[in-house]
C-alpha cells in the first residue's frame, strides 16, 4: 500500500447537492479491476458504489474514486483495498472544485444506466428546437440553427436581439438553416433569441450568446486550466471529461 498514488487538487470547495453518504463512487477504472460485494464480483465496476464490507482488487491497472465532499483518490498499485483503508486515504485528501465535475459525470453515468430500462423515449412535439440550445455560448465561426422538422413543413425561423426586437423572420422547410453574410447582424457579440413557428404553434424562444474575442480568449484559457487540473487522467478519458465539462458550461465549438 506504500506505493498508492493520491491525486490531490487544492481548490476552493463548493457545496454539492445531497448524495448518498454510505459509500464512495467508483468513477473510472482501467485494466483488471474487480469489486466484490458479498458473494457477487463485478469486473469493470465504473459507476458503482464502494460500500462498507466491499473489497476492491486492482491488477495491472488503476481506479479513481470520489466521495460526496468532492475529494478524489486514484489507486495505481496492484493491491486489494478494503473500505476502511480507503476511508483513511480520503481523510488525507483535499476537496477540489474540478472534482465537482467528476461527481456530476458519475451521477450522469448512473442516470444513463437507469434510462436504458425505460422503454419509449420518443421526442414529442411537431417542431422541437435542438440547436443552439438555451444559454449556449457559440465559439465557432459559423452558426447553424437545427430543429425538428422531418416532414419539411413550411416554418418561420425567428431571431431576436437582446431587446426582444425581431431581427429576422426566415421562411424555410429545412431542419438546418445556416447563417450567411446577409445575417451578419447575428454574428456580432451579444445575446440573441431564436424560435421556430408555423401556423399552428410557436415554440419557446431559446437564448444564445456570441461572445467577444476577449471573452473567447478567456474561455480558451479556462479550458486549458481545466485540462491542466485533470492532467493525471489518462487519454482518451481526459478528453471525454473535458468535453463533458465544456457541455456543462454551455460552450459550443
Amino acid at each position: 500500500m506504500k506505493a498508492l498514488c493520491l491525486l490531490i487538487f487544492c481548490l476552493s470547495p463548493l457545496l454539492l447537492s445531497a448524495q448518498a453518504n454510505e459509500g464512495y463512487m467508483i468513477f473510472q477504472s482501467n485494466g483488471e479491476v474487480t469489486l466484490r460485494q458479498g458473494n457477487n464480483v463485478f469486473s469493470k465496476p465504473d459507476g458503482m458504489q464502494f460500500l462498507p464490507g466491499d473489497i476492491l482488487t486492482i491488477n495491472d491497472g488503476w481506479v479513481t474514486l470520489l466521495d460526496n465532499q468532492m475529494k478524489r483518490v486514484t489507486l495505481k498499485e496492484n493491491c486489494t483495498v478494503f473500505f476502511e483503508t480507503l476511508t483513511g486515504l480520503f481523510k488525507k485528501t483535499t476537496a477540489s472544485m474540478e472534482n465537482k465535475y467528476l461527481v456530476y459525470l458519475w451521477e450522469k453515468m448512473n442516470e444513463e444506466e437507469k434510462h436504458t430500462t425505460i422503454k419509449g423515449g420518443v421526442v414529442r412535439g411537431k417542431h422541437f428546437p435542438t440547436f443552439p440550445y438555451d444559454s449556449a455560448v457559440i465559439l465557432s465561426k459559423s452558426l447553424c440553427f437545427k430543429f425538428y422538422n422531418p416532414a419539411k413543413d413550411p416554418v418561420k425561423l425567428m431571431i431576436k436581439d437582446h431587446r426582444q426586437i425581431v431581427l429576422h423572420t426566415i421562411p424555410t422547410i429545412d431542419s438546418v438553416y445556416c447563417i450567411d453574410a446577409i445575417l451578419d447582424t447575428v454574428n456580432k457579440p451579444g445575446i440573441y433569441y431564436w424560435s421556430v413557428r408555423d401556423v399552428e404553434s410557436e415554440s419557446e424562444y431559446s437564448m444564445f450568446v456570441i461572445p467577444s474575442e476577449v471573452e473567447k480568449e478567456q474561455i480558451d484559457a479556462e479550458i486549458k486550466e481545466i485540462r491542466n487540473q485533470l492532467k493525471d487522467i489518462p487519454e482518451p478519458e481526459l478528453t471525454s471529461v473535458v468535453r463533458e465539462i465544456i457541455k456543462m458550461k454551455g460552450w459550443v465549438y
